[in-house]
Formats: C-alpha cells, structure tokens, sequence
C-alpha cells in the first residue's frame, strides 16, 4: 500500500501520527521518523551559486531577477508491505524537484519559515 500525505501543517501533523503507528508496530524507528520529518524543504540558487548547475544560472539570468531557481525536498510517499506471515515493513520515498518560483513566493516561503536548506 502506498501512502500519500498532504503538504502543510495538517499533512504534517497526519504523517507524525502515521509514523508514529509504524513505530508501535516496529516497522520503523524513531530515528528515521525524526530523519523523515526534518527532510522537507528547500534550497536556492543564492544559497550557494559555485555549485549551482550552470545551465539553471544562465536560464535565471534569462529570466530576471523576478524568478528563483529552487530544488524543493519532500517524502513523495510510504509504502507499507504487509506479508502474509504477519510481518510488515514500511520504506520512504524521497523526492527532489526543481522549479521556478517568483521572488514574491520565496519572501512568502521564508516569512512562514518554511525549511531552508544551506
């Protein structure tokens, strides 16, 4: 069974509660849900431009100084195995996605202190 869960706080507050049921049945560990929690977020191309790839700096600079070049972090979704001995496991999948994003969104982003990666 794959399990999808909702961005923002309600979303949050249902995937901690999830992993918090796939603790009790010891198909996960607190450590990895902690993990799991702290991985959303983003980065920006100003962050750190020396590693930005180069064809995304040259396009920002096509774009103008109204756009911002991101790589956005997220679990894209959990699945859970259930075998027919009993045993059950649970695995993450992780996600990273570029996009574009206009200037006034970022200040939005940083202003509701939405995760930043450095």
């Amino acid at each position: 069974m794959e399990c999808y869960f909702q961005t923002g706080p309600d979303g949050r507050e249902r995937l901690t509660h999830f992993l918090e049921y796939l603790i009790h049945q010891a198909w996960c560990c607190a450590t990895k849900r902690d993990a799991l929690l702290d991985y959303a977020g983003y980065v920006q191309e100003r962050a750190d431009p020396a590693r930005w790839p180069r064809h995304l700096l040259h396009a920002s600079q096509l774009l103008g100084p109204g756009m911002v070049s991101l790589f956005l972090r997220y679990l894209h979704h959990i699945k859970v195995v259930y075998h027919p001995d009993g045993h059950g496991e649970a695995k993450a999948y992780l996600a990273v996605s570029h996009l574009w994003c206009p200037r006034a969104t970022l200040r939005h982003l940083q202003q509701h202190a939405v995760p930043v990666a450095v």
